[in-house]
């Protein structure tokens, strides 16, 4: 009898530590949840107590939060790295605020986007395959193959998982640069800009693959037609080990620091068929090398935005699911992000079902602001609130 009564406590013990663990925070089973950002849309001012936003954050249905921990040099936390602080932000308190209701927090690291550092950088500009340095838009993104920028950056990382612990570290802006959101579904390969052709990128391209360009070149496109058509399977590999280094050595040093945290990578809503696999020839982003050392990988399927049905979501799931056998997050919107239109409150909620459908484990909604409560929201948006609520009970 007496040994009866100690099996039952070690089995209710051991109950109790797996339910502990479910309760401490690390990843819900299905994760149900939004990106926010505290330096857009007037967001802070909202919520002097991070408290009442967590709390809202419940109310909608939702169990996870990802958030920047910084754009540019300017930080929203205390750092011994980044030289500038916004001093109405305290992701601190908000990390805090989220771990003591079991909400899921997500620490989103900006990579390769830094306008900032680019600002007193020219050398770190982007060159793509025509000799051209211009922007279209507001991403500009940084060449990858910089080594003292890379360890800056993995700096960063590393102080973020020091200082807040976050459950998830989310590695943004994590490729060669690309502006897929302008980029039409119908675009031909040959018409898309491909990066990254600097002095530093050739030079270290012809170093890491003993190819030697013809001196005779004397012109970044002429180098660059030369390399993709001689060497295109070698330029590819070069492209896409910088992208799978760095989110191998950042993965390894989160999990010295906590090995509780899960890593993640934002993916480019692309499939293999899209523009001939450019998610690997000019995103860099091998999703099979880069499975080796994440948990998550959370493509960007805002299915509107890129000109495809809402069943995309579901098939570019399967797929990612099928090639790395890793958990795939992937992120929808919920409203129009650009000039392709509103996104109906039938089509979110059948984006959302598609979202949340297995393989997937999970969803990150874009974005907060738009589902938060608001006295005077439209009824759009309060009937896009109330299915993401719905989608929670079930």
């Amino acid at each position: 009898m007496l040994t009866q009564r100690m099996n039952r406590r070690i089995f209710l013990q051991a109950i109790g530590v797996a339910f502990a663990g479910c309760v401490a925070g690390r990843q819900p089973a299905q994760i149900l949840g939004v990106k926010l950002y505290l330096n857009q849309d007037n967001l802070q001012a909202r919520y002097p107590d991070y408290d009442r936003l967590v709390d809202e954050l419940k109310a909608a249905g939702l169990n996870t939060l990802f958030t920047t921990l910084y754009e540019g040099k300017k930080a929203f936390y205390v750092s011994g790295i980044l030289p500038d602080r916004d001093p109405a932000i305290d992701l601190v308190k908000l990390r805090d605020s989220a771990k003591k209701q079991q909400v899921t927090f997500g620490a989103i690291c900006q990579i390769f986007y830094d306008a900032d550092t680019l600002a007193g950088r020219p050398d770190l500009v982007p060159v793509d395959q025509h000799g051209d340095t211009t922007f279209v838009n507001w991403q500009k993104l940084v060449c990858p193959s910089e080594r003292a920028y890379r360890q800056y950056k993995l700096s960063i990382v590393k102080e973020i998982a020091r200082t807040l612990h976050p459950d998830v570290v989310s590695l943004d802006f994590m490729r060669f640069p690309t502006t897929w959101e302008l980029i039409p579904a119908d675009a031909r390969p040959e018409n898309i800009r491909n990066y990254c052709f600097c002095d530093r990128c050739l030079t270290g391209f012809q170093r890491a693959f003993s190819v030697a360009i013809p001196k005779e070149l004397d012109t970044t496109a002429r180098k660059a037609e030369w390399i993709l058509k001689n060497h295109s399977a070698e330029w590819v590999k070069w492209k896409t080990d910088l992208i799978t280094s760095f989110v191998e050595e950042a993965a390894r040093e989160v999990r010295q620091i906590d090995p509780a945290i899960k890593i993640s990578i934002h993916v480019l809503p692309w499939s293999e068929s899209t523009f001939g696999n450019a998610l690997v020839w000019n995103a860099g982003q091998d999703v099979a090398a880069l499975a080796a050392h994440v948990d998550y990988l959370s493509p960007m399927t805002y299915h509107k935005l890129i000109g495809h049905p809402d069943d995309y979501i579901r098939s570019l799931t399967a797929e990612l699911a099928r090639k790395t056998n890793k958990r795939i997050l992937p992120s929808i919107q919920a409203a129009q992000i650009l000039t392709e239109g509103e996104v109906s409150a039938g089509e979110f909620k059948q984006s959302l079902e598609f979202a949340l459908q297995a393989p997937s484990s999970g969803t990150l909604i874009f974005q907060w602001d738009y589902l938060r409560p608001d006295d005077q929201a439209s009824a759009l948006r309060k009937e896009k609130q109330q299915i993401v609520r719905a989608a929670a009970s079930r």
